[in-house]
């Protein structure tokens, strides 16, 4: 029996040498097949993507239709706003490489045993790689890239630069990329007069937009919102009675005035459709180089946009679209709303 024991021990020792093994033999060759990516210096400086969409002349649309279009310098953010981001995301920022290897190593047993790619383990830096150079994917081949341009980026720029263009290019629910535009939208103020509440609720936000909407689920982003504040406390960012006393106030928005949201265009819903069809987010579509075509009737839009425009709807939110049911398309869409219009239960 005790033979047996000593037997079944070593042979699981060798199997597990063999997996890890040739599992960092895997790593290595494909890294080094990765070697000759090329890091997109433009993208880091300015993040700023594009989505091409196009009427049914194949005329391109004039409206907006670009990400990360407002940029924040880093000299304007408070400090307690980049402190925030830091300590929820990435607290060994600074000391690091690029890449926390501690944390892959915990993520890889994680995912080992899951048998799925749950946990990433990505820093700062692998977050920005991924939001201006790759797209959404979770598979290892994705990650080993992320991995060699992260290298890259930290070689060429510093981590004051790394951290600016992390704060502009990253989602932040509700069509904002980039913190100037979340402060715009959720706080009807640039980034520099963020609070440290507020800055705190931007940063806990980004992990996932949908499921920490300070609109649609404020419960889930106060907690996650005072999850922060505390992750700030134990990094020293802030003293006890500033954590207690920030914790204890309830989120106030001021959601955008609806004449300035971008979100109820008609570009706009058409990329909204063509991220459900595809089923990744706007980025990749915009990473990719993918064009839009739609059924847009430039006269017929026109037309629309002048009849909405001679009513007065005494600040009520208001939306109008035009469908040709022959085509089974949409011709025309106009709205008005700090609210996506076309996601309400009752549409116009």
């Amino acid at each position: 029996m005790k033979k047996f024991v000593k037997f079944s021990i070593i042979l699981m020792s060798l199997l597990a040498f063999c997996v890890i093994f040739f599992g960092f033999l895997f790593v290595g060759v494909t890294i080094a097949k990765f070697s000759s990516l090329e890091l997109d210096k433009s993208l880091i400086t300015s993040p700023m993507l594009a989505v091409e969409i196009f009427d049914e002349e194949n005329r391109p649309l004039t409206e907006q239709n670009s990400f990360n279009k407002k940029f924040a310098s880093l000299e304007q953010i408070p400090s307690d706003v980049k402190n925030a981001f830091i300590a929820i995301e990435d607290q060994k920022f600074f000391s690091h490489h690029g890449l926390n290897y501690k944390r892959i190593v915990k993520a890889g047993i994680s995912n080992l045993l899951s048998g799925k790619l749950k946990e990433g383990a990505s820093t700062i830096s692998q977050q920005l790689v991924k939001n201006t150079h790759l797209s959404s994917e979770k598979t290892f081949e994705r990650k080993l890239k992320e991995v060699v341009l992260t290298k890259k980026l930290e070689k060429n720029f510093s981590k004051n630069q790394i951290l600016e263009s992390y704060l502009n290019a990253i989602y932040y629910g509700n069509n904002c990329y980039g913190i100037e535009e979340a402060a715009n939208y959720y706080f009807s103020k640039p980034a520099s007069e963020l609070s440290l509440e507020e800055g705190a609720l931007l940063a806990g936000m980004i992990k996932s937009p949908n499921n920490y909407s300070p609109i649609l689920k404020q419960s889930a982003a106060l907690k996650r919102r005072n999850l922060v504040l505390s992750e700030m406390q134990k990094c020293g960012f802030l003293k006890e009675g500033d954590c207690f006393k920030a914790q204890n106030q309830p989120i106030k928005l001021n959601l955008q005035t609806k004449k300035s949201s971008p979100l109820n265009s008609y570009g706009e819903a058409a990329l909204d459709e063509a991220c459900k069809i595809l089923n990744v987010p706007a980025k990749d579509i915009a990473i990719n180089g993918y064009q839009i075509h739609t059924y847009l009737d430039k006269n017929k839009q026109d037309l629309l946009e002048k009849a909405v425009e001679s009513q007065d709807f005494e600040n009520a939110d208001h939306g109008a679209i035009v469908i040709d049911c022959k085509k089974h398309a949409v011709s025309g869409f106009v709205g008005e709303s700090a609210y996506k219009i076309l996601d309400a239960k009752r549409q116009p």
